[in-house]
């Protein structure tokens, strides 16, 4: 129905022209899908130009954060092959039987003895990739122990290495998680590798070789256009950006690739791009963070492939197309136009990293500092107490690198956003050096060129207009919260922010947060990543939580899960029996809200929310010692216990109709 609808909405030169690009896109697959049966799909005659490094001085870098004990943790599980993947927890991703399960559904692993002659490729591989990858198998360590790059490590659901990448294949049974495999194929823990190489000097030539193993495995179980990693070209870029940076950070440290192992690194780099470049994920109507990656990964691929063929034309182009991308979907106060805090983060790390690079290439730049610095601030703002993104929207817990620790115990916490705070403060020549994120604020330093000026900050004028009070007479149903502030002064050093184009207003004291969202579904409408959490509110009193948003918890494992978790029933604002926008499938959901915005200021604040026949006036009053939540709408309401946690031992809150 959705098709159907966008297609009346197209005049017949729209549709002609479609059908035409379909057409010609299908004919293509058709091909490429009958050459791949019967060859090998990796490039054999890429001619041997060298890799270039990025030119990063290591001894510039600042290590700081990355505490050797800490690090020594981590090292010890990548080298056993576990990996914590979208809050699995450490588990090994090896050939054996071993996942816990998702929802009570678990699935068989596929449980081999990965030998050294490879000879296990047969039953895992389509037949004409075989013999190239046994080759590269035999290169590899003897002890070495292979990782199996296409099951979901939750539920044990596995892809099958002889899946052609299009159509893209969801699993086919409840709880299996695309997004998991997708997840450890970024490579994010190379980078990573390369910088306990640095700090764990005792460990160095273990690392060293682990790293080299660990990408001839990849390479070998992963011919391009087979299997779950060839299926999105997001998560291709952002591998490509992962093994660019790792080997260029062991380059400028003295560890070089064997010249074999060089050349497979730079023929399946050219691979990578190649493919993105022929299946960038855009649309004459949309584009997202989907192809932001797309692009960062051609522009990070070609940096290194400066000498080989087509590569000028893909850096070209992503450096082009990623200036046209920020200003399309950042708003002009910064924020992301996608509706989720946290797709904000990570379009933001995307783009300060392509940024940073297309300067160290001398690429023509023209930067936005204005909506950059917006960008930065909008984190800074959503940054809670406990130092975590307040959650609007969806949350895939996705970084484009994985550098510095989050949290401090040995899970990482995927709601910091102080890593991209970090990259994001190094294009500012006013703004210190932040406390977390030394790794990625220095590394990003030592790309931008030192000829070039850094921008100077300053606050984007943000919109003060507020909408007039309409009479509210009809709105007879009511009633109020009164939250104590436990002796804590909720007035001392308060302050307000605005972002009126995203639909977030936060008031910020030493013994507050407080953050209403009005945000609007995002992606022009589509709402793939927005939540019906319109009026919903997260708040602190000193530093203890009373109202948080429960997050996203699942994509595609489960359908039903997803949409209790984006229904308004999950979020902290009132409920009626019916959602604020109805879903039309995982990733969209009908555009019927409207917000306004009549009064904000650091004591008062009043929205409102419509949706079909139902009117929702939220009114909240900041006193000294108290903070009083005042709802009244058209319909008979109540408030849902799922969604609202109150932390242990703040009993005082009190509600009354």
């Amino acid at each position: 129905m959705t098709r159907i609808k966008k297609i009346m909405q197209m005049t017949p030169k729209q549709i002609i022209k479609k059908s035409i690009c379909k057409i010609r896109r299908n004919t293509y697959l058709s091909i490429l899908w009958v050459h791949d049966q019967w060859f090998d799909t990796r490039k054999n005659n890429v001619r041997q130009r060298g890799l270039h490094p990025l030119l990063i001085p290591a001894d510039n870098l600042n290590f700081s954060d990355m505490i050797p004990e800490r690090a020594l943790q981590f090292w010890e599980h990548y080298r056993k092959h576990e990996f914590d993947i979208l809050g699995s927890g450490w588990v090994d991703c090896g050939y054996i039987d071993n996942a816990r399960g998702f929802e009570g559904n678990r699935y068989s692993g596929l449980v081999l003895d990965t030998d050294i002659e490879g000879r296990f490729l047969k039953e895992v591989l389509p037949l004409c990739c075989v013999k190239k990858s046994q080759q590269l198998w035999k290169m590899i360590d003897r002890e070495y122990r292979g990782i199996d790059w296409q099951k979901d490590i939750k539920s044990g659901y596995r892809w099958k290495n002889r899946d052609w990448f299009y159509p893209l294949k969801l699993a086919d049974q409840t709880g299996g998680d695309i997004k998991v495999p997708w997840e450890l194929g970024r490579l994010q823990h190379l980078p990573r590798l390369s910088i306990f190489y640095h700090v764990l000097p005792d460990y160095r030539e273990e690392i060293f070789s682990e790293y080299c193993n660990q990408i001839l495995d990849f390479f070998a179980q992963n011919p391009i256009r087979w299997g779950v990693q060839s299926m999105c070209s997001m998560d291709m870029g952002i591998r490509v950006a992962n093994i660019v940076l790792s080997y260029s950070l062991f380059e400028a440290q003295g560890a070089h690739l064997p010249d074999k192992l060089a050349h497979i690194t730079e023929e399946y780099l050219y691979d990578m791009c190649h493919h993105i470049y022929h299946n960038l994920e855009r649309s004459d109507e949309f584009t997202n963070n989907h192809y932001l990656a797309d692009l960062a990964g051609l522009l990070y691929g070609s940096a290194v492939l400066a000498e080989v063929s087509q590569s000028k034309k893909w850096k070209d182009f992503a450096a082009r197309e990623l200036q046209k991308e920020f200003l399309k979907q950042f708003h002009e106060e910064g924020t992301n136009w996608e509706g989720s805090t946290f797709y904000h983060r990570l379009s933001s790390e995307i783009i300060a990293w392509s940024y940073a690079l297309s300067l160290h290439l001398g690429l023509p730049t023209k930067l936005d500092g204005k909506r950059l610095y917006g960008a930065l601030r909008f984190l800074q703002e959503l940054t809670r107490p406990d130092g975590l993104l307040t959650a609007i929207g969806d949350n895939d817990s996705g970084f484009f690198f994985r550098l510095s620790f989050t949290g401090k115990e040995t899970s990482e916490k995927p709601n910091d956003a102080n890593p991209t705070i970090a990259a994001l403060a190094a294009f500012f020549q006013d703004i210190p050096e932040p406390s977390c994120g030394k790794i990625e604020y220095s590394l990003l330093k030592e790309l931008l060129p030192c000829h070039w000026e850094q921008l100077n900050h300053s606050k984007p004028i943000l919109s003060s207009t507020l909408n007039r009070v309409e009479a509210m007479e009809y709105l007879k149903y009511c009633k109020k919260k009164k939250i104590s502030s436990k002796g804590y002064d909720l007035t001392e050093e308060i302050h307000t922010a605005a972002f009126p184009q995203f639909g977030v207003y936060i008031i910020k004291s030493k013994n507050l947060y407080l953050c209403l969202s009005l945000a609007d579904n995002g992606q022009g409408g589509i709402g793939g990543h927005a939540h019906n959490d319109k009026l919903s509110i997260e708040l602190f009193v000193g530093g203890d939580v009373v109202y948080e948003d429960p997050g996203t918890y699942v994509y595609t494992a489960s359908v039903s899960l997803r949409d209790q978790y984006r229904s308004v029933k999950a979020h902290n604002t009132i409920y009626i029996g019916i959602e604020q926008n109805d879903f039309l499938d995982t990733f969209s959901m009908n555009n019927e809200t409207k917000c306004k915005i009549y009064k904000f200021s650091e004591r008062h604040i009043l929205a409102e929310v419509r949706y079909q026949k139902v009117i929702h006036l939220r009114e909240i009053l900041i006193r000294t010692q108290e903070i009083e939540i005042i709802d009244t709408c058209n319909c008979e309401f109540y408030y849902p216990d799922y969604g609202i946690k109150v932390c242990r031992g703040y009993g005082n809150i009190e509600c009354s109709d």
